[in-house]
């Protein structure tokens, strides 16, 4: 079984979840990405600090 991963098919499971319908999820998707990037090379740089 193959996932569809188009941005079209992102963008729209994105806009039909549960977080975005909650509020919990910024309103411009690329802006959600751009927030789990910088969480990422934050969490990366504590990690490598602490191992």
């Amino acid at each position: 079984m193959s996932r569809i991963t188009t941005s079209a098919a992102i963008d729209a499971r994105y806009y039909n979840s549960y977080g975005f319908a909650g509020g919990y999820l910024p309103k411009d998707r690329a802006r959600a990405h751009a927030l789990l990037k910088e969480f990422t090379e934050r969490a990366t740089e504590w990690k490598a600090d602490h191992i």
